[in-house]
């Protein structure tokens, strides 16, 4: 199972702002990992994986200082047979992207109107 399918599942069981915010640190972490393998300079997509992995560490970074996360690590290593790539082609990690990218504008937008 690839790192972001495996953060996506996080993100869809997450209950509460907390555990929101910290689902969403797993996915943008995994999305950065995703893409840095994707950064080959030999290819005309080097640039875009390169923005878009900085991309990446800005949203998690943003969400690592929001004052509703707990103080505590919210970041766990990778499972057995959980690798950031798995295999995938770039195309297969903007899907990916594209589709958590959805899922977590979803559950953020849902955790802002919580109480």
């Amino acid at each position: 199972m690839s790192r972001i399918i495996s953060a996506r599942d996080h993100l869809e069981r997450a209950n509460g702002l907390a555990a929101v915010l910290a689902a969403a640190y797993d996915v943008f972490e995994g999305m950065r990992l995703a893409f840095r393998t994707c950064e080959d300079p030999a290819t005309g997509l080097f640039a875009a994986f390169v923005m878009a992995s900085a991309s990446a560490a800005d949203g998690r970074d943003a969400v690592a200082f929001a004052p509703s996360l707990p103080l505590r690590r919210v970041h766990e290593k990778p499972g057995a047979g959980e690798e950031p790539h798995e295999g995938l082609q770039q195309g297969g990690h903007c899907w990916l992207a594209a589709d958590v990218s959805q899922v977590l504008a979803d559950r953020l937008f849902q955790a802002a109107a919580l109480p």
